[in-house]
């Protein structure tokens, strides 16, 4: 009983300081990231090619004195899915964190050979989904199409039908406590507010850590199709998993930990 307590009083606390972020959000007036131009069906950039993808140039991620990651070297194409793969604690997710910006990292990250250290979060190029399934209080639309000023029905249910969950209806109501929506449901919806994100600002970067930890096979191919949707559109797609179907179906695998990582182009050096 005393753990129940504890947990509603963390998802209550949880609720009360995003709502103060909402608020800030709202009193700071208009963004500019409306202005970013929707994905263009061949999924090109915005000077019409295709973007080189994501670049680590010995990318160290260090905790005081704990080293979660070291001396990564490895890319991500544009138009293909790469998995992150590992052991627990290999820095899998670390890597993930200096890519969306949580992390002082050493070392270089380019996308599309632009360096973005020192860029702050939320970065217009990447969508991204943790490995905790975020949901908010309120319609699944509202959540998929979270910090979207102008949400965009048909893109949403697109969305979700790329996460695998085109039988979530978006008038669904979550309440406070992620209820109304299953574990897996929950995840799926998570990782449509990525999809969401990515074409209806054009990022040219999507990220999943774990994505598929509470889908059953038939959901995890759909959730994979989708990925591959994705890419196809141009996009450079990152997924950190362990599930070896996910793995299978990537264009190429960044195996940290690893001496070497295995790539569709062949090997290149990863992380110790």
């Amino acid at each position: 009983l005393r753990n129940v307590g504890a947990q509603f009083h963390a998802a209550a606390d949880g609720v009360a300081a995003s709502t103060e972020v909402f608020e800030l959000l709202e009193a700071a007036g208009p963004s500019t990231r409306h202005e970013v131009p929707a994905a263009s069906p061949e999924g090109a950039d915005r000077d019409g090619s295709i973007g080189a993808g994501v670049t680590f140039e010995g990318v160290s991620v260090r905790y005081g004195e704990a080293v979660a990651l070291e001396g990564l070297d490895a890319r991500a194409r544009a138009g293909q899915v790469t998995a992150v793969v590992g052991a627990s604690g290999s820095g899998k997710s670390s890597l993930l964190a200096a890519l969306v910006g949580f992390t002082r990292y050493e070392g270089t990250i380019t996308v599309d050979g632009r360096d973005v250290g020192g860029q702050p979060a939320p970065r217009p190029w990447l969508a991204w989904a943790g490995q905790r399934a975020a949901v908010l209080p309120g319609t699944v639309l509202e959540n998929v199409t979270l910090g979207d000023a102008l949400p965009q029905h048909p893109l949403a249910e697109a969305a979700l039908a790329l996460a695998g969950a085109p039988e979530i209806a978006l008038d669904t109501v979550v309440d406070p406590l992620g209820g109304g929506l299953s574990g897996g449901q929950a995840q799926r919806v998570s990782a449509a507010r990525a999809i969401y994100r990515a074409r209806r600002f054009d990022c040219a970067v999507v990220a999943f850590d774990e994505p598929t930890s509470a889908l059953d096979p038939e959901h995890e191919a759909r959730f994979a199709a989708g990925l591959r949707a994705l890419a196809d559109e141009g996009r450079a797609v990152v997924v950190v998993t362990h599930r070896p179907d996910l793995v299978a179906r990537a264009d190429a695998v960044i195996a940290v930990g690893e001496r070497a990582v295995s790539t569709a182009d062949g090997l290149e050096r990863g992380a110790r």
